[in-house]
């Protein structure tokens, strides 16, 4: 009985229900304690709920009666890796204990399965504000066993996009990468996200607008700031234009030069730079143990 409602359980992970898959595992868990799979799917609907700490506590739990659960893991690695990002302002050692503790999980990942390529993905998501080259070579590992994924692609467009001072090959490098995700995937949403999230950085104000907007159609959780991002890049666009014409003689003189940086800094600033807790509002790439949904389908990822 309890491999039917872990099964049911998954399911509704997968549909998003993720109270009514808690639901399905309380009677599991009551009735078997110590039951891996089920505190493994129980950690996952917390984990794609965003409740880090209630993700982690429920990997632990189910590494508690079965350590080589590379399920568990994963998650464990991820909600690790999520907690750095809630707490890199209020307590930064707070923050580096988690991300130790989120590198550590995905370094056993590797171990326990080297010849898989999520584990590699998942090791090089918890490195890429830590060590940026050994991100990449995980990352790369990750590309040569499965070369066709387009996740792994976006992962690495992100490692090497991690700021907006990235410049010459690595800027180009990163690119190459998200468009070898949209060729593989054309309507991978991270992938575009970051296409906006780099041309605002890079005050490419049109361009900006073009791949958020078209983030934001494809998946409305990329689209809650996108407003006043939009706002922004068309204010900057008309400054940009006027900044050249004559002053009018029955006007103050303005200088025009410094409301334009405000403006465009305030817009760099809404998008931001992901902070070591990851991408934004929802983590496709990193909020998914296997970085497919589709295949998530449980202990069996």
């Amino acid at each position: 009985m309890s491999e039917q409602q872990l099964d049911r359980a998954a399911a509704l992970i997968d549909l998003g229900r993720f109270e009514a898959a808690r639901a399905e595992l309380a009677p599991v868990l009551a009735a078997e304690p110590d039951n891996s799979d089920a505190h493994a799917q129980l950690a996952y609907s917390w984990l794609r709920s965003g409740v880090n700490a209630a993700a982690t506590n429920s990997a632990r739990a189910a590494l508690r009666s079965h350590p080589g659960n590379v399920f568990a893991w994963r998650i464990l690695a991820l909600s690790e890796y999520g907690l750095v990002g809630e707490h890199v302002d209020a307590d930064p050692t707070a923050a580096t204990a988690h991300a130790d503790e989120a590198v550590r999980a995905a370094r056993r990942c590797v171990e326990l399965g080297p010849w898989s390529a999520d584990s590699y993905r998942i090791l090089a998501t918890t490195l890429q504000h830590r060590d940026r080259d050994a991100a990449l070579a995980a990352i790369d590992t990750a590309i040569e066993i499965a070369p066709e994924n387009a996740v792994f692609h976006v992962v690495r467009g992100r490692v090497l996009w991690q700021d907006a001072r990235t410049i010459g090959k690595r800027a180009a490098a990163g690119r190459a990468a998200i468009e070898q995700a949209l060729r593989l995937d054309p309507e991978n949403v991270e992938a575009i996200y970051l296409l906006g999230n780099h041309a605002v950085q890079r005050r490419r104000w049109a361009e900006a607008e073009r791949w958020l907007r078209r983030a934001a159609e494809l998946d409305p959780a990329y689209g809650p700031d996108r407003p006043a991002i939009f706002s922004s890049c068309r204010v900057c666009r008309s400054s940009r234009r006027t900044a050249g014409r004559p002053e009018n003689p029955g006007r103050h003189r303005v200088r025009t030069a410094r409301p334009r940086r405000c403006i465009r800094r305030r817009a760099v600033e809404r998008i931001g730079t992901p902070r070591p807790g990851g991408v934004r509002v929802t983590q496709p790439a990193v909020g998914s143990p296997s970085g497919c949904r589709g295949c998530d389908r449980g202990r069996r990822a």
